[in-house]
């Protein structure tokens, strides 16, 4: 478990990578900013991903992803497309993403964030729902989860009540712009350390807000 746990993280965060300097370098010249057009719309195209809940048969590996405040979709733009797309180039057919939807309690309003747990309970609820249907229908594959901004609130309302048995197939996860770091001190309660990597820019607004 502890193995492919690091294999995970290690993969989603050269996803990041990939996402976050993409935009950076289309600025030099029309070409590049015509490709990066190109690739943002292809990422609003891959702003839903339903692997879990469309019927398929049960993937070896599955992601679950919460989208920031006022994202697109199912999935987000900022992380989860990403996460998602380098995660199948390693692990190809073998992985199946999964996005926590306004149908499923998470409305991802940007009103929520100021929320005492930095997100809505129905939002939280929507979280654990997605989490059960997963180890429910697929309770041999590994689960994986991400959260970008708000959606890090999510897991770390959702995870927490999850039962032992699910917490043993959650092998590992990443938080990006965690508003939970803090009050968490920096883990998902109830959820092993070592198991999660949280990733915060220091200036990150509602990162430093959330800190007040």
């Amino acid at each position: 478990m502890k193995s492919f746990s690091s294999i995970c993280i290690l993969g989603v965060a050269v996803g990041l990578g990939a996402a976050q300097t993409s935009p950076a370098s289309s600025s030099g010249s029309s070409a590049l900013s015509i490709a990066a057009e190109f690739q943002a719309k292809l990422d609003r195209a891959h702003s839903v991903s339903n692997d879990l809940t469309n019927g398929t048969a049960c993937k070896e590996i599955l992601l679950i992803a919460a989208r920031g405040s006022n994202e697109p979709g199912n999935m987000g733009e900022a992380t989860g497309p990403n996460i998602c797309t380098r995660l199948t180039k390693i692990y190809g057919a073998r992985i199946g993403c999964q996005g926590i939807s306004a149908a499923d309690g998470y409305s991802a309003s940007g009103m929520d964030i100021s929320k005492a747990k930095g997100t809505s309970d129905s939002a939280i609820a929507g979280g654990v729902k997605m989490f059960n249907l997963a180890q429910s229908k697929c309770p041999s594959s590994l689960k994986l989860f991400t959260g970008y901004s708000q959606g890090a609130a999510v897991m770390h309302g959702a995870i927490p009540q999850l039962s032992a048995d699910l917490k043993k197939t959650l092998v590992a996860g990443v938080l990006f712009g965690d508003t939970r770091n803090t009050q968490d001190k920096g883990q998902i309660p109830d959820y092993p350390k070592d198991q999660v990597l949280i990733l915060c820019a220091p200036d990150d607004y509602f990162f430093i807000w959330k800190r007040l």
